[in-house]
């Protein structure tokens, strides 16, 4: 992990984001990276469902 260089333990984002937002600390980089982790297994699923609807979908030719 990068060095913290910062009095309050904050790490500057150093880029145009980091411009706009400020800093981030790293309770709220891994709180944000945790719910990217539950948020998968939804995604995950909605993407399943719209292949399956695709599928039945798609038009049966010669060659199905």
């Amino acid at each position: 992990m990068a060095k913290d260089n910062t009095r309050d333990g904050t790490q500057p984002l150093g880029d145009r984001a980091g411009a706009l937002l400020g800093r981030v600390t790293p309770e709220e980089v891994e709180r944000a990276r945790s719910d990217a982790e539950k948020s998968e297994p939804e995604v995950d699923a909605l993407a399943r469902a719209a292949a399956e609807k695709a599928m039945r979908q798609r038009p049966k030719g010669k060659g199905d």
